[in-house]
């Protein structure tokens, strides 16, 4: 379920001292993009039915995390338009087709691929270290 970097920082953080903020990086990004990732994996493949709520409390304390770097990770999933927000009553998963769901992520693998085609010519050795 959880990312790599995410699940190698559970396992050298204790449980109690997991309280971050959405400035924190583990494994060099912020920890509120990798729950993010995390949580639309779970949505895409089908551990969270369409129009179920999501509590804050109990899904920060499932990923260990604070409750703000979950906020951020709603907002997240809130734009990508797999969540949405419910003034005054959180989120819920929001009801998807097959064919949007499909759509969403091909669009998604387009664009990273863009963004990585841009990036790399920008890049330092370093920074290519920095991913192995």
């Amino acid at each position: 379920m959880f990312s790599s970097a995410l699940a190698e920082w559970c396992s050298r953080v204790p449980r109690h001292e997991r309280t971050v903020s959405p400035d924190d990086f583990v494994g060099g990004r912020p920890a509120s993009v990798i729950v993010a990732e995390a949580l639309r994996r779970e949505i895409l493949r089908g551990a969270f039915p369409s129009g179920e709520r999501l509590r804050q409390d109990a899904v920060a304390t499932r990923f260990g995390i604070s409750q703000m770097v979950l906020r951020e990770a709603f907002k997240q999933l809130v734009s990508n338009g797999l969540l949405q927000a419910l003034p005054k009553r959180g989120v819920r998963v929001a009801a998807l087709s097959f064919r949007e769901a499909e759509e969403m992520t091909k669009m998604r693998s387009l664009i990273e691929a863009q963004a990585l085609e841009w990036a790399v010519p920008e890049m330092k050795e370093s920074d290519f270290k920095a991913t192995e």
